[in-house]
């Protein structure tokens, strides 16, 4: 797949945030990721595989990012507190 040199432009540049609901979504991005990674942290024991899916963690935080910088976002975001505040279940507690 070759890509046009502006595809490439658009893919290389900033892309900030252009209303509050996408910077809220992004910091729900964020939240949730950041959630996420604390439970693995406290919950699996450590390893290789523990550091590779905190990486992961990482690069699926940025690519959403990414996403909604580039595309916009798919419905109106929401503030929230926890991951459960935007459907997402609470994890357990260890």
């Amino acid at each position: 797949m070759k890509l046009s040199n502006e595809e490439l432009q658009d893919w290389f540049s900033y892309h900030p945030a252009r209303t509050e609901d996408a910077k809220i979504a992004h910091e729900n991005v964020r939240e949730v990721m950041r959630e996420t990674a604390i439970w693995v942290n406290e919950n699996v024991p450590d390893s290789r595989e523990k550091s590779l899916a905190l990486t992961s963690l990482q690069h699926a935080m940025m690519e959403c990012n990414a996403a909604i910088a580039i595309h916009g976002i798919v419905t109106q975001a929401k503030e929230s507190s926890s991951p459960a505040a935007i459907g997402l279940p609470d994890f357990p507690e260890k």
